[in-house]
């Protein structure tokens, strides 16, 4: 009886071994297999939209759209961002400083003006405008990284080359392309829809491999089609209480969900002459709507009262 206790136990020990040094080797393999085998096919660079984690910008409380409008994906005319901090008329530059939340690679930057969502309001499109970067602060100091000058398009893309930053800043220096040479400019408010700025991160098993991919030519999003009346407001650039009309009218805050149901226009009277012969209008101020045809539905001609504004705008809305 002891001789078979004494073998079923040395059997028993044997199996032991064997099976630890059978998992030795395993794991023995399985380290050699891992590091001359190729990478999951799901590790790989993705592209990435960064979202601002705080900002700051030259708003005042009377935005009518807070800077946060440029990044959240609504790229439409009710979504916008519009500064005019100094007022409408007044010369002057409009920024965006915005934090990431930690420094990494940025590829390209979008941004979209107004004539994106209202191709009757290209004139609107942001001039020159440049984008910044710094590892420092919301403040800087900055670096110009790119920038847009002259533009009358509807989207402005501005490739970065993966800079490495953790702070953009989005400044304009001339918010609207509608400038005749040796004319002055009637509106120096800002109007930007979107600002899309885009980044790569590596995902998958293991440690990054090989260079960042540089971004493809982007493709913007698809303009909405303009199924609205445009609401034109006709004037004279030397007529002083026009353009207070303009504004007490159409960038009062709170007229503004009436006002933005429609694609919204200006004319200047002695530069746009032929438009504003087109819209049956030879005195100004007035207000003209538009179907999306062109063809005028209504005139609200001279300075009219608040309430009579309102009852224009809600009975030629559709």
């Amino acid at each position: 009886m002891g001789s078979k206790f004494y073998v079923t136990g040395q059997i028993g020990k044997g199996c032991q071994q064997t099976m630890k040094a059978l998992a030795i080797f395993v794991a023995v393999i399985m380290i050699l297999f891992d590091a001359v085998a190729p990478k999951s096919a799901c590790a790989e660079w993705v592209r990435k939209r960064l979202i601002p984690v705080a900002y700051e910008s030259c708003s005042t409380p009377e935005t009518i759209k807070s800077p946060e409008a440029l990044w959240d994906g609504k790229i439409t005319l009710e979504n916008k961002w519009t500064c005019f901090h100094l007022g409408l008329s007044t010369e002057q530059s409009h920024y965006v400083a915005v934090d990431l939340g930690n420094i990494q690679p940025i590829a390209e930057c979008v941004v979209y003006h107004e004539g994106y969502a209202s191709p009757q309001s290209n004139h609107l499109n942001t001039e020159d405008l440049a984008i910044y970067a710094s590892s420092n602060s919301l403040r800087g100091p900055w670096t110009k990284v790119a920038e847009s000058l002259d533009n009358t398009r509807p989207v402005s893309v501005l490739p970065l080359q993966n800079i490495q930053a953790r702070y953009l800043k989005l400044e304009i220096a001339d918010p609207c392309s509608m400038n005749s040479p040796g004319k002055p400019n009637d509106d120096w408010a800002a109007r930007i829809l979107e600002w899309e700025i885009s980044g790569y991160e590596w995902q998958g098993d293991g440690t990054p491999a090989g260079a960042m991919p540089s971004l493809p030519a982007s493709t913007p999003v698809p303009a909405p089609a303009a199924e609205r009346n445009t609401l034109y407001f006709v004037y004279l650039a030397t007529h002083q209480p026009s353009r207070d009309y303009y504004s007490r009218m159409v960038l009062a805050r709170d007229k503004w969900p009436a006002v933005m149901r429609f694609n919204i226009v200006p004319v200047e009277m002695q530069s746009e002459a032929d438009r504003a012969r087109a819209l049956g209008v030879f005195r100004s101020p007035a207000f003209v709507i538009a179907r999306p045809d062109g063809t005028v539905k209504a005139t609200l001609p001279g300075i009219a009262e608040e309430a009579a504004f309102l009852k224009f705008l809600d009975e030629n809305v559709r």
